[in-house]
């Protein structure tokens, strides 16, 4: 059978052509994304890790909205799962870049969302057991001055850390500092941007945040999409 697929060059170019032509590259991202939240919630289910989702860099709400479904589903599944929603995002794009965050494709333009349009999406979606929680604005106000206790943020079972530069991941992750705890699953998107550059994106603001952070070590559980990884804190 392998030596029959193996000639059927017409077969494996038509493949090609599907692959790389007829399926956008932010289709792709997005459906690993959406299988990674998925994981996320399955595998803090599983073993019982109780906390929040908490998203940075909500955008029109795409991944916290696949991430209440996805715990509803566990919810089913595992009884005592209890989730509320944070979502932290400006809604306004990047604000002003240090140098080292400038990217070709990180502009304003591309990231502006109507913050009221994307909390009413998700409010059709909470249920009454679910509390939802979007803060606006940048993250050098919204989280570098305050606590998450601030927002009623305890312990969080799932972080998504989804805002692209060295600047704004490096707040997320310290602001989240408390709310980690042993099975925390941390997605984080983009981790492959500015070629690889350890001092630079959500690689390199994850290194740097590692390199210090010392109360847990993370596990890498998977890859998914264009770009993206997923963390688990271990003892």
């Amino acid at each position: 059978m392998f030596q029959i697929i193996a000639r059927l060059h017409f077969l494996q170019n038509l493949l090609g052509k599907f692959v790389a032509q007829l399926i956008p590259p932010f289709l792709v991202h997005n459906l690993g994304k959406y299988f990674a939240i998925k994981k996320a919630f399955y595998l803090t289910g599983l073993d019982g890790v109780e906390g929040d989702y908490v998203e940075f860099g909500v955008f029109t709400g795409s991944s916290m909205a696949c991430a209440i479904q996805c715990a509803r589903a566990t919810r089913v599944e595992y009884a005592h799962r209890q989730v509320n929603f944070f979502g932290f995002d400006s809604f306004s794009g990047f604000g002003k870049l240090d140098e080292k965050d400038e990217h070709p494709f990180y502009e304003d333009l591309r990231f502006d969302a109507d913050a009221s349009k994307v909390e009413a999406r998700l409010r059709k979606l909470v249920k009454p057991h679910q509390g939802l929680k979007l803060v606006p604005g940048f993250f050098d106000e919204t989280c570098a001055k305050a606590a998450p206790a601030t927002y009623g943020i305890d312990k969080a079972a799932v972080i998504m850390i989804d805002c692209d530069t060295f600047g704004a991941a490096a707040t997320c992750l310290r602001f989240c500092e408390s709310t980690i705890q042993e099975g925390t699953m941390l997605i984080l998107d983009d981790f492959f941007s500015y070629k690889g550059h350890q001092q630079k994106g959500v690689y390199g603001a994850f290194v740097a945040w590692t390199n210090r952070f010392k109360d847990f070590q993370f596990r890498p559980v998977s890859e998914y999409g264009m770009g993206g990884v997923v963390y688990m804190a271990h003892l």
